[in-house]
């Protein structure tokens, strides 16, 4: 694996974890809302 490919290949993971982790937290959040009966979403 050259430099480069690891470049690309360590970008891809960062932006990925990045999605996983917002996708989470907004799965959390919108649940945590409906728990509570209150929720921010217009």
């Amino acid at each position: 694996m050259s430099g480069h490919t690891a470049y690309i290949v360590g970008a891809f993971g960062v932006a990925l974890a990045a999605i996983v982790l917002e996708l989470g937290w907004l799965a959390r959040r919108r649940r945590r809302g409906t728990a509570d009966g209150r929720s921010d979403a217009p």
